[in-house]
C-alpha cells in the first residue's frame, strides 16, 4: 500500500500539479491524499493531470473558513471503494484493498480546534490516518 499525503498549499499553478503527478508517479502510489488544494472545484481533467492515467477515482471536498479544500485519489485497481463519505471537513472511502483484499478505510480531515474543560483551545491535526479492520489504526 503506498499512500502519498500532502499539505499542498494551493493546488492552482502547474507547477503544483505537475509536483505532484511526479510524486505519484516516481512512488508509483495508490492513493494520494491531498490537503489545503485552495480551489473551489477539481474536475475529471485535473484529477487525470494530477494522477498520470484514467485509472482513478477522487472525491474533493471544498474549504471551509480558512481551511482550503481536500482531495483523495486512488488507483481503482489497487482500492475497490464500496462506501466513501465526502463532507465539509472530511473525506473518508472505505472498502477493499486488492492486493491482500483487506478492508481499509482512508480518512483525511481538517484540522480542527476544540475547546478543553478549562476553556484552553486546542489544534488536533488529523492529517491522515488509514486503518484496517483488524489491525492498528494508523495515525
Amino acid at each position: 500500500m503506498r499512500i502519498i499525503t500532502w499539505n499542498i498549499r494551493g493546488l492552482g499553478s502547474a507547477i503544483k500539479i505537475e509536483a505532484v503527478n511526479r510524486v505519484v508517479r516516481l512512488n508509483r502510489a495508490d492513493v494520494c491524499l491531498i490537503q489545503e488544494t485552495k480551489l473551489e472545484s477539481v474536475s475529471v481533467e485535473l484529477a487525470r493531470r494530477l494522477w498520470g492515467n484514467y485509472y482513478f477515482d477522487f472525491k474533493f471536498s471544498t474549504g471551509v473558513e480558512r481551511f482550503g479544500g481536500l482531495l483523495t485519489i486512488w488507483d481503482k485497481c489497487s482500492f475497490l471503494v464500496e462506501t466513501n463519505l465526502c463532507e465539509r471537513r472530511i473525506i473518508a472511502v472505505a472498502g477493499k484493498w486488492m492486493a491482500d483484499e483487506k478492508e481499509v478505510t482512508l480518512k483525511v480531515l481538517f484540522p480542527r480546534l476544540f475547546r478543553l474543560a478549562n476553556n484552553k483551545v486546542n489544534t488536533v491535526a488529523d492529517s491522515f490516518s488509514c486503518s484496517r479492520k483488524g489491525s492498528a489504526k494508523w495515525e
